[in-house]
């Protein structure tokens, strides 16, 4: 209620300030080419009056005195353009495209447009998935708008695309390669990624191994780009909510671009999360409740946390396109989560289930250089991840001996500490000059890496596993054919190598056809490697490379300007795969082994835009595959299966200057396979090793989770400058969380959520069983962002 008042004040005193003039002009400005918004691109009159600047991801909401102006846009590195009004029936939601004097210098065919790049869904502006996601916190809820992204699991590092593991996607920011970083990954809204989607221009699916980033996994990779800055203004947002707490500003000195941004997550309401929806509560453990006139006892502080993150970017670009860029980019966690074992209400006994810290450090260079010739791209990367007790699967029983109960910390079984310091560096060179009359270009990565580790073993003793040094070569040389009648034929052929000695190909061919104006059909076959660290045999770590060929078709296309479809259909078989490993008995050696595996499945994407002030989106997947195992007629089903993966949002923005708009999402997950495993107790010959057996868990087949939430966001337009916008927000997740009615249970409920792993028969026999707990409540967002421009 407090917090109700605070914002309708503050609402009513910010309304004060908001210019409403008669004519408004809403809109975009993006690349031809790339489809990309283009930030800080200048709109004056045709007689030098200036009206404004389109913001960092490409928008801008202009006011004009006459409806038969002429506006005038331009923007360093792309020609000038003039639109009239006049030849627009409606001033809402324009889209403008500019020409890049990149392309003109380059002289050469462009496959592809801005319609082309909107059809397939797979590079999409920060602007654009903010319109149906209203800039929520969290990256992952981005990426799961983008064609072919499903199995994602809520607030947490798990993410598929097209069926793949979450080990089968690749990460890159510009053209660097990174890593997958997540804060605290608990499983509550604390998990957030590293990287800011505040500070990004666009994010794409990378699926095509004749485009894009050199190493794409075995499914695809995901690429961030960073936002430019305006070589004129100093901007900055602040954001103050329940969660998050950050500044980001970009400023322009000496003709280069500094970005800089920091974000502290609020550790009190992280904290109330926790104790809502990770701790096992102490009602359920004990199977009653507190009764009124009884002494309610509970730990003072059971989830203490604290997390933040930095980014400072250094900017250059010329006149032709080129640039360069310096990245530094840190983050820090510390956590420690309590459970009460206390026997009665009157009584706190304190456990401490998980208990350490998680750091990341990060440098770059990225270097992009056209010419007359051709186009030169080049980066480099050092980081290095530090993780102690990090955050794991863990069970909440006390019979295992996993855990004291004397209060004390005690670490768990498993992985316990982790060390990855890697260095990477990449090229790519695309010639203007073509070869057997194709567009070619070709390019290398090498990856160094090594990789420190300790486990616990059953004696709770660590145990130092020997480092792991690795060497991690790729080399790609790519044709593309412009053919007749607008259709493409896109070739890759290439080698990866671990350590210069395990050597394999990958390949790719795909083939566009367009089929009408603005439609487009692809066909495409891949033959693709991919190598992860992993727990190969007891008490030792080991690379493993796992080959996938895959086969696709896909359509998509814009039936007008309103409406936009896309979808594929896949399969995919993988090469001797391995089987999911559970963290808590990471150093025991797998007994089976899986031949291969088989995955199929469909994706369907549709944005359906009639008007300015309502929109619906929707991403969906089916997956569904199995692992045959060696020596056997049993299968498992595949880790990413789901029967099917979807996020919808609908969109109303009831006035034309988009001062207020409401976003409805739902969210469902069902179909998410759980396994268990058995130790092998007879196979010890000692208590800190053993052999672990996979199992279809017999508990449940399957789990399953919808959820729906709402935001509500006011942006107040300011004439107060420096401040130039504010927006207040507020989000209501799950809401119908506390619901015990059964029609409306598919709109989300009391969903069960996998917490960690049990045995139950009497001295630690039996299966390690999937735990299962309630997942997420309902819980409430708000805070305000203040845009400045100076």
């Amino acid at each position: 209620m407090k917090y109700s008042v605070i914002i309708a004040l503050c609402c009513l005193m910010a309304l004060s300030y908001v210019n409403a003039e008669p004519i408004y002009v809403v809109g975009m400005v993006f690349d031809n080419e790339t489809g990309e918004p283009i930030s800080y691109a200048e709109v004056k009159t045709r007689s030098g009056k200036s009206l404004g600047k389109s913001n960092s991801r490409g928008r801008f909401e202009l006011e004009v005195e006459t409806r038969n102006a002429i506006l005038v846009f331009m923007r360093g590195g792309f020609r000038q353009i003039e639109i009239d009004l006049s030849e627009y029936p409606d001033l809402i939601d324009l889209e403008i495209g500019m020409d890049s004097e990149v392309k003109e210098l380059q002289a050469k065919r462009v496959f592809g447009s801005k319609i082309a790049a909107k059809n397939q869904f797979k590079k999409q502006s920060v602007e654009e998935l903010e319109q149906f996601q209203g800039m929520r916190i969290d990256l992952n809820d981005h990426l799961r708008q983008l064609e072919g992204v499903s199995g994602m699991t809520e607030y947490s590092s798990d993410i598929s695309i097209y069926g793949g593991r979450t080990e089968d996607v690749t990460h890159y920011l510009d053209g660097m390669k990174i890593q997958s970083m997540r804060h605290l990954d608990f499983g509550f809204p604390g998990n957030q990624s590293v990287i800011n989607p505040r500070l990004l221009k666009s994010v794409s699916v990378e699926d095509n191994l004749a485009k894009g980033p050199i190493t794409q996994g075995n499914s695809s990779a995901l690429k961030y780009q960073l936002k430019e800055g305006d070589p004129e203004y100093i901007t900055a947002d602040v954001v103050f909510g329940t969660i998050n707490r950050e500044f980001n500003t970009t400023f322009y000195w000496d003709s280069t671009t500094i970005i800089g941004s920091y974000r502290n997550l609020q550790p009190t309401f992280l904290a109330n999360l926790g104790k809502q929806f990770y701790t096992l509560p102490k009602e359920s453990r004990l199977g009653k409740t507190c009764q009124t006139g009884v002494e309610c006892v509970k730990l003072s502080n059971p989830i203490d946390v604290s997390s933040e993150d930095f980014l400072l970017s250094i900017y250059n670009r010329d006149a032709r396109g080129g640039y360069i860029r310096g990245l530094f980019l840190g983050a820090s966690d510390d956590y420690k989560v309590s459970e009460d074992l206390g026997s009665s209400f009157s009584e706190t006994k304190s456990r401490i289930v998980q208990n350490g810290h998680q750091y990341n450090l990060l440098g770059s260079l990225d270097y992009f250089s056209p010419s007359e010739t051709g186009l030169f791209e080049m980066s480099g990367i050092i980081s290095k991840e530090w993780k102690e007790d990090a955050p794991q699967d863990t069970t909440l029983r006390d019979d295992l001996g996993f855990y004291s109960l004397s209060g004390e910390s005690e670490n768990q079984m498993g992985l316990n500490n982790k060390e990855v310091l890697t260095g990477n560096t990449n090229f790519m060179w695309t010639s203007n000059t073509p070869l057997f009359n194709a567009e070619y270009s070709y390019g290398g990565e090498i990856t160094l890496r090594e990789v420190k580790a300790t486990y616990m073993n059953r004696s709770k003793h660590a145990i130092d596993i020997p480092t792991l040094y690795t060497i991690l070569t790729d080399g790609v040389f790519r044709l593309i054919w412009q053919l007749p009648k607008k259709q493409a034929l896109q070739t890759s052929i290439g080698w990866h190598s671990v350590n210069f000695t395990e050597i394999g190909p990958f390949a790719s061919a795909r083939y566009n056809i367009p089929l009408l104006k603005n439609q487009n059909i692809y066909a495409d076959i891949s033959l693709r490697q991919n190598t992860t660290s992993v727990p190969i045999k007891s008490n030792s770590l080991d690379e493993y490379t796992t080959t996938s060929l895959e086969a696709k078709v896909g359509y998509g296309g814009q039936l007008s300007d309103w409406l936009r479809y896309s979808t594929s259909l896949y399969g995919r078989y993988y090469y001797e795969p391995i089987l999911p490993v559970p963290d808590v008995y990471w150093n025991y050696k797998e007994t089976q082994e899986a031949d291969f595996a088989t995955i199929f499945g469909t994706n369907f994407l549709v944005a359906y835009e009639p008007t300015h002030h309502f929109g619906i989106n929707l991403n969906g997947s089916i997956v569904q595959g199995d692992y045959y195992l060696a020596n056997s007629d049993e299968t498992l089903p595949w880790v990413a299966n789901r029967s099917l993966d979807m996020v919808s949002n609908f969109r109303v923005v009831p006035r034309k200057d988009s001062l207020l708009s409401i976003i409805i999402t739902y969210v469902v997950n069902n179909g998410i396979r759980l396994y268990e495993h058995d130790i092998l107790r007879s196979e010890l010959s000692e208590r800190d090793k053993g052999f672990r057996t996979i199992k279809r868990s017999s508990d449940y087949n399957s789990i399953a989770r919808q959820r729906t939430d709402v935001r509500i966001n006011l942006n107040l337009k300011s004439k107060w400058k420096p401040l130039d916008t504010v927006r207040f927000f507020f989000q209501g997740s799950n809401l119908f969380a506390s619901t015990d009615k059964e029609y409306l249970a598919w709109l989300g409920g009391n969903n069960a959520k996998q917490r960690g792993w049990t045995r139950v028969a009497p001295g630690n026999e039996g299966n390690l069983s999937p735990v299962l707990i309630r997942g997420l409540g309902f819980f409430m967002l708000l805070g305000f962002e203040l845009n400045l421009a100076i």
